[in-house]
């Protein structure tokens, strides 16, 4: 589904044989904020899963649980982040749309 919105976004601000409706400031301005939210969404998500050194004491188990917490709040914040930036991206995208049917 990402990738489609991609295509969307990317397809609506086609940079060659600009037409009129790329003018516009608020087609401008959205796009390119919907743009850096979506790769930022991408970058966030693709943070997630990319395995990160943890050290810790193996022989104690207190240490072991707040290295695991730690891992779980690290990956937590990164997709509230990657949601946060997408569903904005997304607002933009509408925005978009809407200024080029409306503005047309």
């Amino acid at each position: 589904m990402r990738a489609s919105l991609y295509g969307l976004l990317f397809a609506v601000l086609a940079l060659s044989n600009q037409p009129a409706y790329l003018q516009q400031p608020v087609v401008r301005w959205a796009g390119s904020i919907g743009v850096c939210l979506f790769f930022g969404a991408l970058l966030a998500a693709m943070l997630v899963v990319l395995p990160q050194r943890t050290s810790y004491q193996r022989d104690n188990l207190s240490e072991m649980d707040q290295a695991y917490r730690r891992l779980l709040q690290r990956k937590a914040n990164l997709l509230r982040t990657a949601q946060f930036c997408f569903v904005i991206g997304i607002g933009c995208l509408v925005a978009v749309i809407l200024s080029i049917l409306w503005g047309s």
